[in-house]
Protein backbone atom coordinates (compact mmCIF):
# COMPACT_ATOMS: atom_id res chain seq x y z
CA UNK A 1 0.00 0.00 0.00
CA UNK A 2 1.17 3.50 -0.80
CA UNK A 3 1.80 5.88 2.04
CA UNK A 4 -1.22 8.12 2.68
CA UNK A 5 -1.07 11.71 1.53
CA UNK A 6 -1.68 14.84 3.56
CA UNK A 7 -4.45 17.19 2.46
CA UNK A 8 -3.75 20.87 3.07
CA UNK A 9 -6.29 23.70 2.98
CA UNK A 10 -4.79 27.11 3.62
CA UNK A 11 -6.36 29.76 5.83
CA UNK A 12 -5.45 33.23 7.09
CA UNK A 13 -4.64 32.43 10.73
CA UNK A 14 -1.14 31.62 11.96
CA UNK A 15 -2.36 28.48 13.72
CA UNK A 16 -2.34 25.20 11.78
CA UNK A 17 -4.80 22.45 12.72
CA UNK A 18 -3.64 18.88 12.06
CA UNK A 19 -6.51 16.38 11.98
CA UNK A 20 -5.31 12.79 12.45
CA UNK A 21 -7.93 10.29 11.31
CA UNK A 22 -9.16 7.04 12.79
CA UNK A 23 -8.40 3.64 11.23
CA UNK A 24 -10.13 3.31 7.89
CA UNK A 25 -11.43 6.88 7.84
CA UNK A 26 -12.12 8.21 4.35
CA UNK A 27 -10.81 11.68 3.55
CA UNK A 28 -14.39 12.94 3.24
CA UNK A 29 -15.11 11.77 6.81
CA UNK A 30 -12.26 13.80 8.29
CA UNK A 31 -13.06 16.72 5.95
CA UNK A 32 -16.33 17.32 7.86
CA UNK A 33 -14.30 18.24 10.91
CA UNK A 34 -11.64 20.11 8.95
CA UNK A 35 -14.33 22.28 7.39
CA UNK A 36 -15.31 23.62 10.82
CA UNK A 37 -11.79 24.91 11.36
CA UNK A 38 -11.50 26.19 7.80
CA UNK A 39 -14.61 28.37 8.19
CA UNK A 40 -12.85 30.08 11.09
CA UNK A 41 -9.77 30.83 9.01
CA UNK A 42 -7.43 28.06 10.14
CA UNK A 43 -5.06 26.21 7.85
CA UNK A 44 -5.85 22.50 8.11
CA UNK A 45 -3.78 19.39 7.44
CA UNK A 46 -5.69 16.09 7.17
CA UNK A 47 -3.82 12.82 7.51
CA UNK A 48 -5.05 9.29 8.12
CA UNK A 49 -2.30 6.74 8.60
CA UNK A 50 -2.69 3.13 7.54
CA UNK A 51 -3.77 1.00 10.49
CA UNK A 52 -0.51 -0.94 10.63
CA UNK A 53 2.53 -0.60 12.86
CA UNK A 54 5.70 0.52 11.11
CA UNK A 55 7.83 -1.33 13.67
CA UNK A 56 8.24 -1.60 17.42
CA UNK A 57 7.19 0.75 20.19
CA UNK A 58 5.99 4.32 20.32
CA UNK A 59 8.41 5.56 17.69
CA UNK A 60 7.34 3.07 15.04
CA UNK A 61 3.62 3.07 15.70
CA UNK A 62 2.64 4.54 12.32
CA UNK A 63 4.17 5.68 9.05
CA UNK A 64 4.18 9.49 9.19
CA UNK A 65 6.80 10.66 6.69
CA UNK A 66 4.34 12.49 4.43
CA UNK A 67 2.68 14.15 7.42
CA UNK A 68 6.04 15.35 8.75
CA UNK A 69 7.05 16.77 5.38
CA UNK A 70 3.73 18.58 5.05
CA UNK A 71 3.87 20.12 8.52
CA UNK A 72 7.45 21.20 7.90
CA UNK A 73 6.28 23.02 4.76
CA UNK A 74 3.35 24.84 6.40
CA UNK A 75 5.04 25.75 9.69
CA UNK A 76 7.41 28.17 8.02
CA UNK A 77 6.97 31.28 10.16
CA UNK A 78 8.08 31.67 13.80
CA UNK A 79 4.52 32.79 14.59
CA UNK A 80 2.97 29.54 13.32
CA UNK A 81 1.43 27.40 16.06
CA UNK A 82 -0.18 23.95 16.07
CA UNK A 83 -3.43 22.37 17.19
CA UNK A 84 -4.03 18.62 16.93
CA UNK A 85 -7.50 17.07 16.55
CA UNK A 86 -6.92 13.38 17.16
CA UNK A 87 -9.36 10.56 16.43
CA UNK A 88 -9.07 7.13 18.05
CA UNK A 89 -5.86 5.22 18.65
CA UNK A 90 -4.89 5.38 14.97
CA UNK A 91 -4.74 9.16 15.24
CA UNK A 92 -3.08 8.97 18.65
CA UNK A 93 -0.36 6.61 17.37
CA UNK A 94 0.12 8.96 14.43
CA UNK A 95 0.64 11.85 16.85
CA UNK A 96 3.19 10.10 19.08
CA UNK A 97 5.00 8.60 16.09
CA UNK A 98 5.29 12.06 14.53
CA UNK A 99 6.90 13.55 17.62
CA UNK A 100 9.23 10.63 18.31
CA UNK A 101 10.32 10.08 14.68
CA UNK A 102 10.75 13.77 13.86
CA UNK A 103 11.83 15.60 17.03
CA UNK A 104 13.28 18.38 14.89
CA UNK A 105 9.72 19.48 14.08
CA UNK A 106 9.17 20.27 17.78
CA UNK A 107 5.51 19.43 17.27
CA UNK A 108 4.54 19.50 20.94
CA UNK A 109 6.60 22.60 21.67
CA UNK A 110 4.61 24.41 18.97
CA UNK A 111 1.28 22.93 20.07
CA UNK A 112 -1.14 24.97 22.19
CA UNK A 113 -3.93 22.39 22.38
CA UNK A 114 -5.08 18.87 21.61
CA UNK A 115 -8.67 17.81 21.00
CA UNK A 116 -8.93 14.07 21.73
CA UNK A 117 -11.84 12.11 20.26
CA UNK A 118 -12.22 8.54 21.60
CA UNK A 119 -8.64 8.16 22.83
CA UNK A 120 -6.20 7.29 24.28
CA UNK A 121 -6.50 3.77 25.60
CA UNK A 122 -3.63 2.30 27.60
CA UNK A 123 -3.37 -1.08 25.95
CA UNK A 124 -1.97 -3.88 28.09
CA UNK A 125 -1.83 -7.49 26.96
CA UNK A 126 -5.21 -9.20 27.28
CA UNK A 127 -7.52 -11.20 25.05
CA UNK A 128 -10.09 -8.42 25.45
CA UNK A 129 -7.68 -5.90 23.91
CA UNK A 130 -6.87 -8.32 21.10
CA UNK A 131 -10.61 -8.64 20.45
CA UNK A 132 -10.97 -4.85 20.36
CA UNK A 133 -8.11 -4.66 17.88
CA UNK A 134 -9.79 -7.30 15.73
CA UNK A 135 -12.90 -5.08 15.56
CA UNK A 136 -10.80 -2.28 14.15
CA UNK A 137 -9.18 -4.61 11.62
CA UNK A 138 -12.62 -5.86 10.56
CA UNK A 139 -13.74 -2.26 10.03
CA UNK A 140 -10.70 -1.47 7.92
CA UNK A 141 -10.42 -4.65 5.82
CA UNK A 142 -13.85 -6.32 5.52
CA UNK A 143 -14.96 -3.86 2.85
CA UNK A 144 -11.78 -4.50 0.89
CA UNK A 145 -12.30 -8.26 1.18
CA UNK A 146 -15.86 -8.04 -0.17
CA UNK A 147 -14.85 -5.85 -3.11
CA UNK A 148 -11.79 -7.92 -4.11
CA UNK A 149 -11.37 -11.10 -6.12
CA UNK A 150 -10.78 -14.43 -4.37
CA UNK A 151 -6.98 -14.21 -4.33
CA UNK A 152 -6.72 -10.60 -3.15
CA UNK A 153 -9.60 -11.05 -0.70
CA UNK A 154 -7.85 -13.96 0.98
CA UNK A 155 -4.65 -11.91 1.19
CA UNK A 156 -6.52 -9.14 3.04
CA UNK A 157 -8.18 -11.75 5.32
CA UNK A 158 -4.81 -13.27 6.27
CA UNK A 159 -3.27 -9.82 6.70
CA UNK A 160 -5.92 -8.61 9.17
CA UNK A 161 -5.49 -11.81 11.21
CA UNK A 162 -1.73 -11.35 11.17
CA UNK A 163 -2.02 -7.72 12.33
CA UNK A 164 -4.16 -8.71 15.33
CA UNK A 165 -1.75 -11.52 16.25
CA UNK A 166 1.21 -9.17 15.91
CA UNK A 167 -0.59 -6.56 18.01
CA UNK A 168 -1.12 -9.02 20.87
CA UNK A 169 2.45 -10.31 20.65
CA UNK A 170 3.81 -6.77 20.80
CA UNK A 171 1.75 -5.95 23.89
CA UNK A 172 3.05 -9.04 25.67
CA UNK A 173 6.64 -8.36 24.62
CA UNK A 174 6.34 -4.72 25.70
CA UNK A 175 5.23 -5.72 29.21
CA UNK A 176 8.10 -8.19 29.54
CA UNK A 177 10.67 -5.65 28.32
CA UNK A 178 9.41 -2.95 30.70
CA UNK A 179 9.53 -5.34 33.67
CA UNK A 180 13.05 -6.41 32.68
CA UNK A 181 14.20 -2.79 32.50
CA UNK A 182 15.09 -3.08 28.81
CA UNK A 183 12.89 -0.14 27.83
CA UNK A 184 10.81 2.56 29.48
CA UNK A 185 7.02 2.81 29.53
CA UNK A 186 7.31 5.86 27.28
CA UNK A 187 9.34 3.91 24.69
CA UNK A 188 6.82 1.08 24.61
CA UNK A 189 3.45 2.73 25.20
CA UNK A 190 2.22 5.91 23.45
CA UNK A 191 -0.24 6.54 26.31
CA UNK A 192 2.68 7.22 28.68
CA UNK A 193 4.79 8.88 25.99
CA UNK A 194 2.30 11.75 25.72
CA UNK A 195 1.25 11.75 29.37
CA UNK A 196 4.83 12.19 30.59
CA UNK A 197 6.04 14.40 27.73
CA UNK A 198 7.91 17.50 28.96
CA UNK A 199 5.92 19.61 26.49
CA UNK A 200 2.46 18.19 27.04
CA UNK A 201 0.23 20.96 25.59
CA UNK A 202 -1.48 23.38 27.98
CA UNK A 203 -5.05 22.79 26.76
CA UNK A 204 -6.56 19.33 26.34
CA UNK A 205 -10.18 18.67 25.42
CA UNK A 206 -11.39 15.09 25.59
CA UNK A 207 -14.66 13.68 24.23
CA UNK A 208 -15.39 10.00 24.80
CA UNK A 209 -18.22 7.63 25.71
CA UNK A 210 -19.12 4.78 28.01
CA UNK A 211 -20.67 3.08 24.96
CA UNK A 212 -17.31 2.85 23.18
CA UNK A 213 -16.40 -0.82 22.69
CA UNK A 214 -12.99 -0.09 21.13
CA UNK A 215 -11.31 2.28 23.60
CA UNK A 216 -12.18 2.00 27.29
CA UNK A 217 -13.83 5.11 28.74
CA UNK A 218 -12.15 4.41 32.07
CA UNK A 219 -8.70 4.30 30.47
CA UNK A 220 -9.35 7.51 28.55
CA UNK A 221 -10.56 9.19 31.71
CA UNK A 222 -7.48 7.95 33.55
CA UNK A 223 -5.27 9.76 31.04
CA UNK A 224 -7.29 12.95 31.49
CA UNK A 225 -7.11 12.80 35.28
CA UNK A 226 -3.39 12.08 35.32
CA UNK A 227 -2.70 14.86 32.81
CA UNK A 228 -4.62 17.36 34.94
CA UNK A 229 -2.72 16.27 38.07
CA UNK A 230 0.79 16.57 36.66
CA UNK A 231 3.17 18.29 39.03
CA UNK A 232 3.84 21.20 36.64
CA UNK A 233 0.11 22.19 36.94
CA UNK A 234 0.27 24.16 33.71
CA UNK A 235 -2.66 22.83 31.76
CA UNK A 236 -6.41 22.77 31.56
CA UNK A 237 -8.08 19.44 30.84
CA UNK A 238 -11.77 19.60 29.90
CA UNK A 239 -13.63 16.29 29.91
CA UNK A 240 -16.87 15.42 28.13
CA UNK A 241 -17.90 11.87 29.05
CA UNK A 242 -20.95 10.74 27.11
CA UNK A 243 -23.15 7.71 27.73
CA UNK A 244 -24.55 6.59 24.40
CA UNK A 245 -22.33 7.45 21.41
CA UNK A 246 -20.24 4.82 19.65
CA UNK A 247 -16.52 5.00 18.92
CA UNK A 248 -15.67 8.22 16.98
CA UNK A 249 -19.39 8.90 16.45
CA UNK A 250 -19.87 11.60 19.08
CA UNK A 251 -20.27 14.35 16.47
CA UNK A 252 -22.84 12.24 14.64
CA UNK A 253 -24.82 11.50 17.82
CA UNK A 254 -24.44 14.87 19.54
CA UNK A 255 -23.59 17.47 16.86
CA UNK A 256 -24.63 20.54 18.84
CA UNK A 257 -22.65 19.52 21.93
CA UNK A 258 -19.59 18.55 19.87
CA UNK A 259 -19.56 21.87 18.05
CA UNK A 260 -19.88 23.69 21.37
CA UNK A 261 -16.86 21.83 22.71
CA UNK A 262 -14.84 22.65 19.60
CA UNK A 263 -15.78 26.33 19.92
CA UNK A 264 -14.80 26.38 23.61
CA UNK A 265 -11.53 24.64 22.76
CA UNK A 266 -10.60 27.20 20.13
CA UNK A 267 -11.51 30.09 22.38
CA UNK A 268 -9.26 28.76 25.14
CA UNK A 269 -6.39 28.18 22.69
CA UNK A 270 -6.72 31.70 21.27
CA UNK A 271 -6.95 33.16 24.77
CA UNK A 272 -3.81 31.28 25.79
CA UNK A 273 -1.95 32.50 22.68
CA UNK A 274 -3.00 36.11 23.23
CA UNK A 275 -2.14 36.23 26.89
CA UNK A 276 -5.72 36.08 28.18
CA UNK A 277 -7.69 37.75 25.36
CA UNK A 278 -9.61 35.64 22.86
CA UNK A 279 -9.81 37.02 19.31
CA UNK A 280 -12.29 34.51 17.97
Amino acid sequence: MQNPKSIVTYGKKDTVVALLGWAGAADKNVAKYAGIYQKKGYTTVQYTAHAAAKGWGTKEGREVENLAQTLDSVLINPSNRLIFHVFSMNGFLTLTSLDSQYPELKAFEKCDGIFLDSCPACFAFSFDNMYKHSLVMNHVYDGLIKSSNFLVGNFYWMYKKWETTRFGSRLLLDELMIKAGICSMEDANPFFYLLNHPHLPPIIYSVFSDADIVCSADEINSFNQLASQRSDKRREVVITRLKDSAHVEHFKKHPKLYLERMEEFLQKVEKFRNGGNSKL
